[in-house]
Order: C-alpha cells, then structure tokens, then sequence
C-alpha cells in the first residue's frame, strides 16, 4: 500500500506542475519540471526543479508497470475469494 501512496504522490507532484526542456552539455535533451506548492502558512510559493532524463523517466515507468502488475494480481485474488467458482475456474494463475 505504501507503493501505491507513492506513487499517487508522485503523480500529483508530476501533474502540479511546470515544464521546460533543457539539453545537457553532453547533448542529451531532458525536460525540467518545476512544482508549485504553495505554503499556506507562510504565504509563499516553493518552487524547486527536477531534471528528468531519458534514463529516470524509463525506470519510472518501469516501476510504474511493475506496480499496476501487482495491483492487477490483487485484484483477481479478490474477485476469486468474493465470487468463488467450481476448482479450476480460477482467475489467477496461481
């Protein structure tokens, strides 16, 4: 469950906020997400950047797809325990 909380943070961090592309001085082209969060208490906004790359953006996603896979098995396990059928009928493949 902590997975999925990270992962609904993280999502809104990505959807909240402002981009920008950057190259590198290798050459390689990136975007630059800039957040908005604002700070109620002290009136003021933070914005801090992060540089996503080629290379962190696939392994997001990866974790991504690992996540939804995981989420996918729990799902049929629990359509079996509430809508039991005949040995053999199973949905998952355990």
């Amino acid at each position: 469950m902590a997975r999925v909380q990270k992962l609904a943070a993280r999502r809104n961090d990505i959807v909240h906020s402002f981009y920008n592309i950057f190259i590198t001085v290798e050459g390689q082209v990136g975007i630059r997400r800039k957040p908005t969060k604002l700070k109620p208490s002290e009136g003021i906004r933070e914005q801090l950047h992060e540089e996503i790359l080629f290379g962190k953006l696939q392994a997001e996603i990866a974790e991504i797809k690992s996540l939804l896979s995981e989420l996918e098995s729990y799902r049929l396990k629990a359509i079996d325990l509430l809508y039991p059928t005949e040995e053999g009928e199973k949905t998952t493949s355990s």
